[in-house]
């Protein structure tokens, strides 16, 4: 009798966590739930893996702001960069774009490649440089000194775009190749786990909690993200970017 008891209990386990992992990639529950009161504005990032996005559904689901990606490595370019773009701009949210920065390239050659493609606006969010190890060199990483192409890139974006960029980086990426540097940097941090940690605990701009989000407008996961601050000090955030 008391195998038929364990069978039982551990078909009933194996139901209950897959319905739990189901909840999860549906984005029916966040492992990461930041507080509406204390993050009250959200925002998406996007790229060509989201597909066509109803971005006036987007707005009306409560999406203050959305970054999109515009490029990766020297020379490619997402094909929905131009779509998203406009779309946003359509529908008066404040967009930004990223560039995936790769091990692959010089930071140059990759800053030239997103000036190249991305339309300057004096309205235009800050621009990000995507920091993590995901992404692949077909021939390895051809580059050695990884901060000083960090620092090639950012000089070179931010002279084009006379703002600051924010830095996007996971916890892993940021210890093997750029600490302690960059803490007073503009940082959105990757934790999609546990609330932002040490060295960004209580100084970062943007925080990436979840990867699974759900949104109406689009029709797979999409990135979930808070801006670190009250909608009064999101508002002047903005006003900073209209006014330059």
């Amino acid at each position: 009798m008391r195998w038929w008891i364990i069978a039982f209990a551990t078909v009933s386990l194996s139901f209950l966590c897959g319905c739990l992992v189901w909840a999860v990639m549906a984005g029916k529950i966040s492992i990461n739930s930041p507080s509406a009161d204390a993050f009250p504005v959200r925002g998406i990032d996007v790229s060509r893996y989201q597909g066509q996005i109803d971005w006036t559904r987007v707005k009306k689901a409560g999406i203050r702001f959305a970054y999109m990606k515009a490029t990766e490595g020297g020379d490619y370019r997402d094909p929905l960069f131009a779509q998203n773009w406009l779309g946003t701009e359509h529908v008066g949210i404040p967009h930004g774009a990223y560039h995936f920065f790769t091990l692959c390239k010089s930071g140059k050659i990759q800053a030239e490649n997103f000036i190249k493609t991305v339309p300057l606006e004096t309205r235009m969010l800050p621009p990000v440089l995507d920091l993590e190890f995901t992404g692949t060199c077909e021939q390895g990483p051809a580059i050695a000194d990884v901060k000083s192409e960090v620092n090639d890139y950012l000089e070179l974006v931010e002279q084009w775009g006379g703002q600051r960029v924010i830095l996007y980086i996971t916890y892993d990426f940021y210890s093997t190749h750029l600490a302690p540097d960059y803490t007073d940097h503009p940082i959105w941090i990757r934790d999609i786990i546990f609330s932002p940690r040490k060295p960004f605990k209580d100084t970062f701009t943007i925080w990436q909690f979840s990867n699974l989000g759900r949104v109406n407008g689009i029709g797979s996961a999409v990135d979930l993200n808070v801006f670190n601050g009250s909608e009064q000090e999101f508002e002047q955030w903005l006003s900073i970017r209209k006014k330059q």
